[in-house]
């Protein structure tokens, strides 16, 4: 929504998510820049494979530190609604989103750094 009427956002036509569906614990999904919204992004993740649980988000979650608080925590409230096991905030999320993600979801949250290896295995 842009100047009084609603434009095609240019943003979202290179989002790429890769989703995997593990046996018995649900989806991960791993996303580039999120431009789609992460919440978009798992929605559409979940309708593509009829799977409900989210195992866990790893990527971007598109929520710069420039980014206003009510849509950080908008962003928050929808991600705590779909209730994923793991959250590894990395890339475009600042650290005013991650901070918050750490209050809201203090045993959700992994820390993500440049070399960070994760092993899921099916149940």
């Amino acid at each position: 929504f842009n100047e009084g009427s609603w434009h095609p956002d240019p943003l979202t036509l290179d989002d790429q998510a890769l989703i995997a569906n593990i046996r018995g614990k649900g989806l991960i999904i791993v996303t580039g820049c999120g431009h789609s919204g992460v919440v978009n992004i798992c929605n559409y993740a979940k309708k593509l494979t009829a799977e409900n649980k989210i195992h866990a988000i790893i990527g971007g979650f598109h929520l710069p530190d420039g980014l206003d608080t009510a849509t950080i925590q908008n962003t928050i409230s929808d991600l705590k609604a779909l209730d994923p096991d793991w959250l590894v905030p990395a890339h475009c999320t600042g650290q005013k989103a991650i901070l918050s993600l750490v209050k809201e979801l203090p045993n959700s949250i992994i820390q993500n750094s440049v070399g960070s290896q994760y092993i899921f295995t099916s149940s």
